[in-house]
């Protein structure tokens, strides 16, 4: 079971990969690089800040768990948060928005507990309310970078008259 994950993992991680095709017509390259790039670095942080320092997660000794959580960190919850941004930019009414968002933060907290199950990961002083909120906190500095991010795209892009 533990190493169908990480297979699962690779392939979830690879068709995200290939939606940002579809996505790049609809959202700027460079934007979504940048929104890439801040959500791994936060999901990354974050996690060792929790596991390492404040030792409230473990992990098994084990290179499967390793491996197949550093897949999931780096490659699939970012790529799965560069669609939550794109939705939160979208033109569309606010309570879709909200909903959007909650049901992202279910799926990226499910990957935990899915952890959790399989036996990749341990909550010492841990819970899914902490790794909500984390999340909830990971998306909402991603908004805000993003948001400057276009501001500074759009400023330095323009060309005086």
């Amino acid at each position: 079971m533990k190493h169908v994950m990480i297979w699962i993992f690779i392939t979830l991680t690879i068709m995200l990969i290939a939606s940002l095709y579809p996505l790049k017509k609809k959202m700027n390259g460079l934007t979504i690089i940048g929104c890439f790039m801040f959500s791994n670095i936060m999901i990354e942080l974050s996690g060792i800040i929790i596991s390492i320092n404040l030792e409230l997660t473990k992990t098994p000794n084990e290179s499967i768990s390793l491996w197949t959580q550093k897949i999931a960190s780096i490659g699939t919850k970012p790529l799965i948060i560069v669609w939550l941004i794109y939705f939160i930019f979208a033109n569309i009414k606010i309570i879709y928005k909200l909903f959007i968002v909650l049901l992202f933060i279910v799926v990226l907290v499910s990957f935990e507990l899915l952890f959790i199950k399989v036996g990749f990961l341990i909550f010492e002083n841990w819970n899914t309310f902490y790794e909500s909120l984390r999340y909830l906190l990971i998306i909402i500095l991603t908004v805000i970078y993003v948001r400057n991010l276009e501001k500074m795209m759009k400023k330095e892009m323009m060309i005086p008259s």
